[in-house]
Formats: structure tokens, sequence, C-alpha cells
């Protein structure tokens, strides 16, 4: 497993929170949020595609991919975060239920 590197989180959580900003922004252009919680709906997506990036982070520390490539897997999976939340969940569900066999 790799040495844990301090600034591949901050990269991570960084690049997460752009890609969570530029998802509200986009939702925020084509009017698809309520104007009165707009706060919130950015704290929101900023959780969430937070939240999807570290598990991309974990999940390329896990499997040993160099940094770069753990980056663009944080920023792709943080820019459809409650997607990739989802299958993540999915998927280990489907592992547990099926006792880790295939």
């Amino acid at each position: 497993m790799q040495e844990f590197n301090p600034m591949l989180v901050l990269i991570v959580v960084a690049v997460s929170a752009l890609s969570g900003a530029g998802s509200f922004l986009q939702q925020r252009r084509t009017q698809r949020q309520n104007r009165e919680w707009w706060f919130m709906e950015l704290f929101s997506e900023l959780v969430i595609a937070c939240t999807a990036g570290l598990a991309a982070l974990f999940l390329g520390l896990w499997q040993e991919f160099p940094s770069p490539l753990t980056c663009l897997i944080a920023l792709i999976a943080a820019s459809n975060g409650a997607v990739f939340i989802e299958l993540g969940r999915k998927l280990l569900t489907n592992k547990l239920n099926t006792g880790g066999s295939k």
C-alpha cells in the first residue's frame, strides 16, 4: 500500500470541491434549484463531491494507482458524486450479500 500523502488529500479535496461548485453553478444556470435554499444546495453539492472524491482517493491508494490517475478518478467521481456514491454502495452491498464471492 502507498504511503499516506497529506498533500494528495488536499489536492483531491480541492479538486472535488471545485467540481462540486461547478455542478452547483451548472444547476443554477439551468435553474433546477430552489432560489430560496441556494446555500443549502451549494453545501450539499460540496459535501457529496468531497465524499465521492475521498472515496476515489481511498480506492486509488488501495489499488496503488499513481497520484495523477488517482486525482483524475477523484475529479470524475466528484463531478457525478451522487451517482458514484450510489454505485459504490451497490457494489459493496452486493459483495457483502454474496459473502465476497463472485
